[in-house]
């Protein structure tokens, strides 16, 4: 009976265990840069502000 248990229920993973070391990278540097902008952007016009100056830093213009 354990067999077919384990073969029936639902066991989650973590994320951890399931993507490559280059995903997991890619996933922590944009947390670390939505961090970054939460920490500058604490109400609605420093949001603005902080998203302009990062368009403008990614070679957009107006």
């Amino acid at each position: 009976m354990p067999d077919l248990r384990d073969e029936l229920f639902f066991k989650p993973k973590n994320a951890f265990e399931t993507v490559d070391a280059l995903e997991l990278e890619t996933a922590q540097d944009y947390c670390r840069r939505y961090m970054d902008f939460l920490a500058a952007a604490k109400t609605e016009r420093e949001a603005v502000n902080e998203g302009i100056r990062l368009a403008k830093a990614a070679g957009f213009r107006e």
